[in-house]
């Protein structure tokens, strides 16, 4: 694993939100270097959208670079991931590996048809989760899961939102672990042996005329 000065940068953020400003006020500086003009003065959805891409590209680099060499030359992986049918999604001028799949032809967004592959060990993967947690209301690890796919595709999504959930620590409170209560003694007809029909007689098909036979004089 190689070492990436504005991965290591992100480590010291908590927050998802701080870590795209982080880095569109980064291209925002770079480019009035440039001698560019700024038209808004706050950012804008297509900055905060080229500084995400420009973060997954990173990790992608740092986490899974000989994946992203073998598709590069064409070449067969040999990694889990081949089951995903990656690609390079050359669109956003970084070209990260996305996800394949048979939704090509639908009319669904990009990002669901083909979502950007995360690996799940990284810190913006976990500030990213736990963004999607706390803004759709402290959402469960099943809806948390499906949150999380619409954009990334993440491995192994479903043990880290689990992880999620269980470090929050207002979800811990609302959902004590409550007391139960121990439960008294049976009474003495449910557990003590009688013949049958000595309380209670049921008629299914009767009635049947039955006598004790005499005992001889």
């Amino acid at each position: 694993m190689i070492n990436n000065h504005v991965l290591q940068h992100l480590t010291r953020i908590s927050s998802y939100i701080r870590c795209l400003h982080t880095i569109a006020y980064a291209f925002r500086f770079a480019t009035i270097s440039r001698g560019g003009k700024i038209v808004d003065a706050s950012l804008t959805p297509d900055e905060l959208r080229h500084a995400s891409y420009s973060i997954v590209y990173n990790i992608q680099q740092q986490s899974i670079r000989e994946d992203f060499r073998s598709l590069q030359k064409a070449k067969p992986l040999t990694s889990h991931f081949k089951y995903l049918t990656p690609f390079l999604d050359s669109s956003s001028g970084y070209a990260p590996i996305s996800v394949g799949g048979r939704l090509q032809d639908t009319d669904i967004p990009e990002t669901k048809r083909h979502p950007l592959l995360l690996p799940s060990k990284a810190h913006f993967t976990w500030i990213y989760v736990r963004h999607l947690h706390l803004r759709n209301c402290h959402a469960g690890p099943k809806a948390l899961t499906a949150l999380i796919r619409l954009e990334y595709w993440i491995v192994n999504a479903r043990d880290i939102a689990r992880r999620v959930v269980r470090s929050c620590m207002a979800c811990v409170r609302f959902k004590p672990k409550l007391e139960n209560d121990l439960m008294g003694s049976l009474p003495p007809e449910r557990v003590q042996s009688q013949q049958p029909f000595q309380k209670c007689g049921v008629d299914f098909c009767g009635p049947f005329n039955t006598h004790l036979p005499q005992s001889p004089i």
